[in-house]
Order: structure tokens, then sequence, then C-alpha cells
């Protein structure tokens, strides 16, 4: 214990040792028959088998080495064929040294040969000390059924079968000696009739070989290989439950595995979760740079790159199925799964859907472009606001002068008119003053009647500065209109406020803005509940 194998068998040849190596690398070898030489230059033959065993994650954890030394089963075969008739003595010395238990019984129910193997199996020392009375053994032993471990009558044992002609070839069995606590052996029987040559039954061959450590040692990998389904089971539901989507990819491309999100992500069906081929992979999925939309050639998706050995983090691509019209915007991380060799054997990759979070990305965006035109606008309602605020006192000077020099004409002048048309065109500059005012929301509310004809027409030259070079305003003004009562510079920003938004919905398109003006009637039945403000 504690010690490396290889120095515990120091004779161990390398051929062996290279085996051990192929089963650590996920190979099970065998030999039926192996010849080996020992230190001392002996000969024996031994058959083996060598298999890895695995752990809880799939990954080879060791070796398990089934071997039997056969070196005297060899050369008993051997010595057989050339002495069987000649030498009957020989041949019972070698049954006696092998461990296989043989046990020879007449047709009387005398035993004639038993070895001590049998004797061992059994829980004795040597043969001299095994009850062959056949009551006697009844006594001391029971026999169950393997793996059941149901009790099996006497009468059903596998000797007193082959004396009634039927047959018994590798049956296992448990048997309990009931001296001992703890003695139970897992055997497998071997029976045949020797006949005379006559073709009468002269004895009864039965052939015992202890299997408890073998089938031991197939009952814990079975328990493993159970444990690790059950684990592999448990793993699955987990990832089927996460938000992330999952894939692995062997390296033929073929998809071995999605979970629940990656197949709602790329709309799998039933069945396409567990095997897509290659082949239906790349005839039906498109990979896109994003953003950008370029198609990617095959050797440049993120499978295929991680198959290559790279580990990806965070790389977003437009994935397209063109079989079932479906997009998406995908973040790959994705890395590698090795095997023992230090190969790449299979690609992990882990995908995030984050269309919803480009598309909301893309609406805040917008939403910020609208807020800071906006608040542009207001700055500039605000400038405006101080710039026709200076404006209207220097023009209320202008005015105020121009009433002064008329006054002080004594007589008709030609400078009459001059002045009359510098107040003219002061009046004219301050209602501009008060549009200005109107657009930056200063202005005061005051009541009283204008032509809504008029105020648009006054207004056209500051509307086409307003909007977009790729918009036309068109005026389809009505002549004959009532008067208007109310504000006329609410009414103005109300106005100013329509072409605006609508050369904003034009973009940079080519587009036309229309206002038209125009009166009709309106009867009582004509205010719905839509209208919050009700005729008197």
């Amino acid at each position: 214990i504690g010690k490396n194998h290889y120095e515990v068998f120091p004779e161990m040849p390398r051929k062996w040792r290279d085996v051990h190596q192929q089963a650590l690398h996920g190979f099970v070898e065998h030999n039926n028959q192996d010849r080996f030489t020992r230190l001392d230059g002996s000969v024996c033959h031994t058959s083996w088998e060598c298999r890895p065993w695995y752990d809880a994650d799939g990954k080879i954890g060791g070796i398990i080495l089934y071997s039997d030394v056969i070196t005297e089963r060899v050369r008993i075969l051997k010595e057989a064929k050339e002495q069987v008739e000649q030498e009957k003595k020989q041949l019972e010395a070698v049954l006696s040294n092998i461990d296989v238990g043989v046990v020879v019984i007449d047709m009387k129910g005398d035993a004639f040969h038993v070895n001590d193997a049998i004797a061992r199996i059994f829980g004795y020392k040597d043969k001299s000390a095994l009850p062959l009375n056949a009551s006697v053994f009844e006594s001391l032993f029971q026999f169950f059924s393997y793996p059941e471990r149901k009790e099996i009558p006497p009468d059903k044992w596998p000797l007193e079968r082959l004396f009634r002609g039927e047959t018994v070839n590798k049956e296992k069995c448990v048997i309990r000696r009931l001296a001992t606590t703890g003695r139970d052996r897992i055997v497998e029987h071997h029976g045949t009739t020797i006949r005379n040559a006559k073709g009468e039954p002269e004895y009864q061959l039965l052939m015992v070989a202890d299997i408890t450590e073998r089938q031991q040692a197939e009952e814990e990998l079975r328990k493993t290989k159970e444990f690790a389904e059950k684990e592999q089971a448990k793993w699955l539901t987990v990832l089927d439950h996460v938000s992330n989507g999952v894939v692995v990819f062997d390296t033929s491309m073929n998809q071995i595995y999605a979970n629940n999100m990656q197949a709602r992500m790329h709309d799998l069906i039933k069945g396409e979760e567990t095997q897509l081929s290659s082949d239906f992979v790349s005839r039906n999925f498109v990979v896109q740079t994003f953003p950008g939309n370029r198609d990617l050639p095959h050797d440049e998706w993120p499978a295929v790159r991680v198959l290559a050995g790279e580990h990806l983090e965070g790389e977003t691509y437009c994935v397209k199925r063109l079989d079932r019209s479906s997009e998406v915007i995908v973040m790959f991380s994705g890395a590698p799964v090795y095997n023992t060799r230090g190969e790449v054997e299979l690609a992990v990759i882990v995908s995030s859907d984050i269309t919803a979070q480009v598309e909301r990305e893309k609406q805040d965006k917008l939403m910020q472009e609208r807020i800071e035109q906006t608040q542009r606008l207001e700055s500039m309602g605000v400038l405006a606001g101080g710039i026709a605020h200076d404006f209207n006192n220097l023009l209320m000077a202008i005015l105020g002068h121009a009433d002064i020099a008329l006054m002080k004409l004594t007589q008709p002048s030609p400078v009459a008119i001059d002045l009359n048309n510098i107040k003219t065109a002061s009046s004219r500059a301050a209602d501009l003053c008060t549009q200005l005012l109107a657009y930056s929301g200063q202005g005061k509310i005051v009541d009283k009647e204008f032509l809504l004809r008029r105020l648009v027409s006054e207004m056209t030259q500051m509307l086409k500065t307003s909007i977009s070079k790729t918009c036309v305003l068109n005026l389809n003004l009505e002549e004959q209109l009532p008067m208007t009562i109310g504000d006329s510079s609410q009414i103005r920003q109300i106005v100013m406020n329509f072409v605006i938004n609508s050369s904003d919905a034009i973009g940079d398109s080519n587009g036309t803005i229309n206002i038209t003006t125009s009166s009709m009637n309106c009867p009582l039945e004509y205010f719905t509940d839509d209208y919050l403000i009700k005729p008197l």
C-alpha cells in the first residue's frame, strides 16, 4: 500500500505499461492468452482485460484490470492433448493445483475427485476437511440465486440438476456457509457428464469458479455508472432552467445538446435540441456580424473557432434561421473541452438573447436625441425671448421719437411721410417681437379679435425658416373667415409647434406641410363626450 504499481511488480514488461496508458486514454484492451517472462526467466500466461473507470463528471479517474493467471491451464491443455489417455494421474494432479474448484462424482453419488480450490471456495483449508456426504453438505450450506439472492432449494442445486440430465453452463449463484458470518461467495458453475466408450454416463464433472471480486468490481462499476447518469440528468435539468442558452458541438460540428433556452431561442422542435447534423446547421442557419450584418464564412462561426481551440468572451452576432425566418441578436461565450490526449473534443457555447436589449437601447438613444433637440429648442426660445425683449425696448424708443418728430412739424412736410413709414416699420417689427415672445413662451395672455388668415400669413417667413430644407410649406387660407377671439401670441405658438412637429416627422425625406384655414357649422350633436369643452 502506498507504493507505485510498477515498484511492486518491477518485472512488468513495457507492453503492459503501454496498455495501462491506452486505458487511461479511454481504450479497452484485452488479451485472452498473454505470454509473460518474469525476471527469473520463468514464463507465465495470463488472460486479462484493462479498461478505464470514470468519475461523476465523466472524466477518466483510473483503470480497472481484470486478470487471471492461466499458466497452469495452458500447460494442462497442452499436456492433455498429448497424454489425455495415458496420464490420468497427472491430469488429477493438475486439477488439484488450478484455482477453479473441481469435483467429480460417480453415478452412485460418491466423490471420485475434489481439489483444494473447491475446498477453499467453500471456506475450508484443503479438501481433506470438505464434507462429501450430501446430507451433511446440505445442512452446512445455503445456495441463493444471483443477483436476485433468492434461496435455491437443494433439489435445484447444480450437482443435483446434473444427475437429472439438465444443463449447467456458466450459472451464477451465491454460496453461504452457515457456520460462519460474512462468508458469502459468488461463484460460477459449469457442469458436464463424462461418458464411457459406450456412451453411458460414468461421472458428473462440476467446475466452480469464485467470481466474488470480479462481480463486486462490476457491481461497483454499475453503481458508479448509475450515479454518473443520475448526476448527468440532474445537471441537465439545471441547465434547462438557466436563463442563457447552452449548446454543445462535437468535432464534426454536429449539435449534440441544447438546453430549453437554446431551443426557444432558435425555434428548435422536439428532437432537434439533442441532435442536429453539421449539414443541417450550415444549411439552415446564417451567422452575421453585429452591427453591420455581414454574413460570416463557415470557418469564422463561433462554434468552429472554439473547436479550433479559441475561447470566446461576450462576442455579439446576429443569428438567422432560414427555414423558420427567425432572427435573434446573440451574445456568445464559449470554451473548448479537451480529452485526455489534449485534443479538443467538444465545443460548449453559452449564448444570451439580447434582441430586446438592443431594441431598448435603440429606443433609448432615439428618445435621448429627441430630449436633446427639445432642450436645444427651449434654449433657442429663451434666447429669442431675451432678444425680443431687448429689441422691443429699442422699437418703443424709435416709435416714441417718431411720434415726437411728427408732433413738432408745424405744417405739412415730406418728412411726415418718412416718419409714418418709420412708425409702420417699427410696428411690424414689434409684431415680430411679439411672435418671438410667443415662440419662447414668454408672451402675455391678451384676448382680442384677430383674423386667423392674416396671423398665419404674417408668420410665413418665420415658419419657413423653422422647418427642414427638404420640406415645402403650402398655405391654403380662406378669405372670408369670421373674426377669432383669443390670445394671438398663443395661436402663433400653436401654429409654430404644429409646423415644427410636422417637419421633425418628415425628417430627412422630402415632404410638404400644408396649412389650411376654413370654417364649418357644428350642431350640438357634433360635440360628443370626446370633447373636453362643451359649447354653451
